[in-house]
């Protein structure tokens, strides 16, 4: 499998540092996660354009076996857990102004929007 496939796997972690840094701000600041996933991002896919090649079916089933992607993927779910933790920690120190507060929690549901339904291992989408 290409090196590079698999190591694109860790820009999965770009979400969960944004949503840190939208629990370190105040104000409009703290929609930066949100900025970032739903204004950024599809411009920069629009001035990237879609990456037309796919697996074969020999690639497909080495990428199902690459223990590195298991890896990432089970990472996620301490790091969700952290920013859970931190954001409750956030809230309970001080009640932040309104808009802060839809910031953070809307940074938080993008946060835990992310799902592992795309394993082939039935345990493994139970996270």
């Amino acid at each position: 499998m290409n090196r590079f496939r698999t190591i694109k796997y860790a820009t999965a972690f770009v979400l969960p540092v944004l949503v840190l840094i939208s629990f370190s701000t105040t104000g409009i600041w703290s929609f930066s996660a949100l900025i970032f996933s739903f204004v950024i991002l599809p411009i920069l896919e629009l001035l990237v354009g879609k990456d037309t090649s796919n697996l074969d079916s020999l690639q497909r089933e080495i990428a199902s076996k690459d223990r590195f992607y298991d890896f990432i993927l089970y990472l996620t779910v301490p790091v969700q857990v952290c920013c859970l933790i931190i954001f409750l920690i956030k809230f309970s120190e001080d009640w932040p102004d309104l808009t802060t507060s839809i910031g953070w929690i809307s940074a938080m549901g993008l946060m835990w929007s992310i799902r592992y339904q795309y394993r082939t291992r039935t345990w493994s989408q139970d996270f």
